[in-house]
């Protein structure tokens, strides 16, 4: 490879990788917009009991979505501790540990686009 070519691949790498900086910082940008419009469109939902919004480019649905929590180590230990006094602890404490995993429920909102 001449110098000059490797020149050019040197600018060029830089200048991708430059625009790739641009476009993320873009993206973010759009993306902050996008979670406060969010939480406007949601709460106007939710305010005004609409489970779903038809407009001429697609529909926007509001729906719960249920995590659970991870069980932290401190938790587990408390309950081993609590139940492994006799031996038909073994099928308790999967009970036990499973009844207190929590779940969290959130309100959120999705697009529909139609097709065009």
């Amino acid at each position: 490879m001449s110098e000059n070519t490797i020149k050019e691949k040197l600018e060029e790498y830089l200048r991708i990788q430059k625009e790739i900086h641009e476009m993320r910082k873009k993206q973010k940008e759009h993306k902050n917009a996008l979670d406060s419009l969010e939480k406007d469109i949601q709460e106007y939902m939710v305010n005004n009991t609409l489970n779903s919004i038809s407009t001429t480019h697609g529909e926007i649905i509001l729906y719960d979505k249920k995590t659970s929590q991870t069980l932290k180590k401190e938790t587990m230990i408390e309950k081993l501790s609590d139940e492994l006094k006799n031996t038909e602890a073994a099928e308790k404490l999967v009970d036990s540990i499973l009844s207190n995993k929590v779940f969290t429920t959130t309100t959120k909102i999705k697009a529909k686009l139609k097709k065009n």
